[in-house]
């Protein structure tokens, strides 16, 4: 402790020491100047330019911004007062102020910054689906513990805003100067961060029970496997002006799909704390077993807690407005409105993208391979059997592009007439699977995987897949899709008052061009 108080006031004292020097000497120099030689003088130069490089950089980080906080929609105690109760009253307990500021993030973590003179807690909209009652207030008791009095605080503090004044200078000396001293003020400390971490761990043990703190723990492991399940394959499927629908609804199920997997990955995958150099955080293993020799909450300090078991979010007054509003302005951008079923949104998605690259697929049908053959199925179907189907592709892609080409064409194809959907599969398998509508309007699984294969492999195996395709009154001459529309010319732009030339142009080249099926 008192080493990292040391080089707390070492380091600047010895700054600005060194400054002082060469400004001093520098100056003794210039006044004697008549006095020495020129040779003698030439030392003043260096000296003096390089109080000034020093000078310039201490004033820039006079002048540095506050650096801002979490973002995400900030939730007043007017529009939660039930979190915010408890929020405040852990908070009290433990001696710390409570936060200026709460907002919902979009990360699976819980976290507490100081920016300026404000304090904000970041509690992720994961943990509210994921969580009960009993392990979020663990985990908010450990981040305002963060700020209760104790020898340790300081450092951990130092340490905080020292890491968001680095990560917020510009580059240049300064930013490497500060860089050095955060180093070595994170070895130095970091003994003392790593106690004082167990100290707010200890205080989650006291006021909700180190069994809610362990099963928080592990439970935020869980949650995070899960959410990054969600935004890998549901999230990509949200566009700005397409439809909704909830990805909190979507962690859900995830977790209630998948759970024996994603328990198995959760054990089998170590946690992330503890294995930076300097983490004041132990590994998750070594918080567990302390916690699990910790004696139960203090019964003069726990408050009450009804329904400790009922997940986080009933904490809320408004969920859904609330986790739809994080959801729309921190993980999938756009109008919180427009809700629907996964179903619905994963079916847009499959029709957009599989349309998007048919039509790139009928550009080049039309242009690079031969201009008699037409886009349609059938055209596409010839070209295939001719052994010509790899000239579609990029050098060196393998016949699995292939197939995904064909199945993009045939899906775009039954789109037109509504007679493809995609299901959306929440465990290990998905995120989704195709089905469509037989002649009898009826469902199916998607029937075309294995002879789609076969024709790519085997060019005379195409006859069999035009069968099965005739058989299920898929229309082979029909267009596969409309080739993608050309960019606007400049002209063009300049006469209807669009300046935004090169948003249009980015956003024509961004279209889904070589994207996988889905997501």
């Amino acid at each position: 402790m008192w080493a990292s108080t040391a080089l707390l006031v070492a380091f600047p004292l010895a700054g600005l020491l060194f400054l002082s020097t060469c400004a001093a000497l520098g100056l003794i120099t210039l006044l004697n100047l008549r006095d020495l030689e020129l040779k003698a003088a030439l030392p003043a130069l260096p000296l003096l330019a390089v109080a000034a490089v020093l000078g310039r950089e201490l004033l820039r980080l006079r002048g540095l911004p506050t650096p801002p906080g979490p973002t995400g929609p900030e939730v007043t105690p007017e529009d939660e007062p039930d979190l915010w109760d408890e929020i405040e009253e852990l908070a009290e307990l433990t001696g710390a102020e409570p936060p200026d500021a709460l907002v919902i993030g979009g990360e699976a973590r819980a976290a507490i910054t100081e920016g300026g003179d404000e304090r904000t807690l970041m509690i992720g909209l994961p943990l509210l689906v994921g969580l009960t009652r009993a392990e979020l207030r663990a985990v908010i008791t450990h981040e305002v513990a963060h700020f209760a009095p104790g020898p340790t605080a300081p450092a951990w503090r130092t340490h905080s805003r020292l890491r968001t004044t680095v990560s917020t200078l510009p580059p240049g000396l300064g930013h490497r100067l500060m860089s050095l001293y955060l180093r070595l003020y994170s070895q130095v400390s970091a003994p003392v961060r790593a106690a004082h971490e167990h100290a707010a761990d200890v205080w989650a043990a006291r006021l909700a029970g180190p069994d809610a703190a362990i099963d928080a723990l592990e439970r935020t492991r869980y949650v995070a496997l899960a959410w990054d399940r969600v935004l890998g394959d549901f999230a990509p499927a949200i566009t700005p002006h397409g439809p909704r629908a909830s990805l909190a609804d979507a962690l859900d199920e995830v977790m209630d799909a998948s759970h024996e997997l994603l328990h198995e990955e959760t054990r089998r995958r170590p946690a992330r704390n503890g294995t930076q150099p300097y983490d004041a955080h132990r590994p998750d293993e070594e918080r567990i077993a302390r916690l699990d020799r910790m004696p139960g909450p203090d019964p003069r300090l726990a408050p009450p807690l009804e329904q400790p078991n009922a997940p986080a979010w009933s904490w809320l007054q408004q969920p859904e407005q609330l986790l739809a509003e994080a959801e729309s302005t921190e993980i999938a951008p756009g109008p919180p409105g427009r809700a629907a079923d996964w179903a619905t949104v994963l079916t847009a998605r499959l029709e957009d993208t599989s349309r998007s690259r048919a039509g790139h697929l009928a550009q080049a049908l039309e242009q690079a391979l031969d201009p008699d053959v037409p886009a349609t199925l059938d055209g596409l179907l010839r070209i295939v059997a001719s052994g010509r189907g790899h000239r579609l592709l990029e050098p060196h892609d393998p016949d699995e592009a292939l197939a995904e080409l064909v199945t993009a064409s045939v899906v775009a194809v039954l789109a037109e007439d509504r007679r493809v959907r995609a299901v959306p599969d929440f465990g290990p398998g998905g995120p989704f699977r195709i089905e469509f509508l037989a002649p009898d309007d009826r469902f199916y699984p998607w029937p075309f995987d294995d002879v789609i294969h076969e024709a790519v492999a085997h060019p005379d195996a195409v006859d069999d897949l035009a069968d099965a395709l005739v058989s299920a009154e898929v229309d082979l001459r029909a267009p596969m899709a409309a080739p993608p529309a050309a960019p606007p010319t400049r002209r063009e732009r300049r006469d209807r008052g669009d300046r935004g030339d090169r948003r249009d142009r980015r956003d024509h080249l961004d279209a889904d061009a070589g994207a996988p099926l889905f997501p």
